[in-house]
């Protein structure tokens, strides 16, 4: 569908939904800095910490045909240069509805494969690339017939086809806690978005290495991420490091797999994240999520880079120039801060003395209560982060690990 947009109107971004953390709320305030209306198309289940610049459009029904006419009637109040998502969970409509009024858009294609954990998973493994094992289960079924074999023994790992933020991944020892858990995936309705959703779920090899993933964008390579999790049987990513420096043989070989991945998924529009296991310099890739890495990592980026991420999607939704060459060479290192136990935060977080911390970059905590905090082993366990940038990755990451502890003592009753 071609509007012809009137060009005396004030311009603007729709956003379709969003994620309620990270570059959600960064990526809205940098398009209102570039003179950007900014509406955000919301069904009103989450509760947006958004500036007031950010206007809300709450709408019941979500699917193409009734954001198509809420969309066609913005066109006549705004010029709008965009349409996009900052949640895994919309990207999908977005795509569709930026491609459906003739704005810039990523393959739709690479979306839904990239999206079905289980569809990419066997694409990859058909184009021979290594991944772990795993098998599809769709229903209680499927879950009492399976039985671990020579390539799926435990411990194993259970994780949804569709999911973000290692919401519902566990790892499980043995059958009995296959089955709780399975049981558990199999029940839901759905999502933490209030999304129906498929629940089906993939049980896989665990593969015992470090885990690390490449952030990519327009089809280069930005950097290499180390990631940290919290102890098993979850999958919470407690931190990072940025940039990783692999040795010259496993850097290529990342290379040629990626460049060999490319002939398989048009990954030359926009950010992608894939993430991969390093067993011993093999690579064994795991998922590729089509946007922008989580876990704040653009910012890591930007502070050890100066690529900003953030602002190169902005562009590219808007149809602008984007460019990403390095600026500076720093490292960066971010580790949440996860209560283990409800807490009233005590002490103002501004007030704590950094000083000794040569390299403390940022500190923020999200709420400023956690009375009624309940673990869920997932992102929506981390209270807040601290950031370190240094020369020496040593330092930064020594340091990131000394100020989180300071901070538990510090702020936390």
């Amino acid at each position: 569908m071609h509007i012809i947009m009137d060009t005396k109107l004030e311009e603007a971004l729709i956003l379709i939904e969003s994620n309620t953390s990270g570059t959600g709320k960064i990526f809205a305030n940098l398009a209102y800095a570039k003179n950007l209306k900014v509406i955000l198309i919301t069904q009103g289940f989450v509760n947006y910490n958004f500036d007031e610049h950010v206007q809300k459009c709450e709408v019941e029904i979500f699917d193409l045909k009734s954001l198509s006419l809420v969309i066609t009637k913005l066109f006549r109040k705004y010029r709008i240069l965009g349409i996009t998502s900052t949640s895994d969970y919309y990207l999908e409509i977005a795509a569709r509805l930026a491609k459906k009024f003739d704005l810039p858009h990523p393959c739709l294609e690479t979306i839904l494969k990239c999206r079905n954990k289980f569809v990419f998973r066997k694409l990859l493994q058909n184009e021979g690339f290594t991944v772990p094992c795993f098998k599809v289960i769709k229903n209680i079924k499927d879950l009492y017939l399976f039985e671990v074999d020579s390539e799926l023994n435990y411990p194993l790992v259970l994780k949804p086809i569709y999911g973000s933020g290692s919401v519902d991944v566990k790892l499980v020892a043995n059958r009995n806690e296959l089955i709780t858990h399975g049981k558990k995936l199999l029940e839901r309705t759905v999502n933490e978005r209030n999304q129906k959703i498929n629940n089906s779920f993939l049980i896989e090899e665990f593969i015992d290495g470090e885990e690390f993933s490449v952030e990519l964008f327009d089809g280069k390579i930005v950097g290499i991420t180390k990631k940290y999790k919290c102890k098993l049987p979850y999958f919470v990513e407690v931190g990072h490091d940025f940039p990783h420096n692999m040795d010259k043989k496993l850097s290529r070989n990342i290379a040629k797999n990626l460049e060999e991945l490319k002939t398989t998924l048009n990954l030359e529009w926009g950010a992608f994240h894939l993430e991969f296991i390093d067993k011993e310099g093999e690579i064994i890739f795991i998922e590729i999520n089509p946007r922008l890495a989580g876990g704040f990592i653009p910012l890591l980026i930007d502070e050890s880079y100066g690529i900003d991420l953030i602002r190169n999607l902005l562009f590219k939704v808007i149809g602008k120039q984007t460019n990403v060459e390095k600026s500076k060479k720093l490292f960066s290192c971010i580790r949440f801060i996860i209560p283990n136990n409800p807490h009233y935060i005590e002490n103002d977080f501004n007030s704590v003395d950094f000083q000794n911390y040569k390299s403390f970059k940022e500190l923020k905590i999200y709420k400023r209560s956690f009375m009624n905090f309940k673990r869920r082993f997932d992102f929506r366990d981390r209270a807040g982060h601290v950031i370190t940038v240094s020369s020496d990755l040593d330092i930064a990451r020594k340091e990131a690990s000394k100020i989180l502890k300071h901070i538990k003592k510090e702020i936390f009753v």
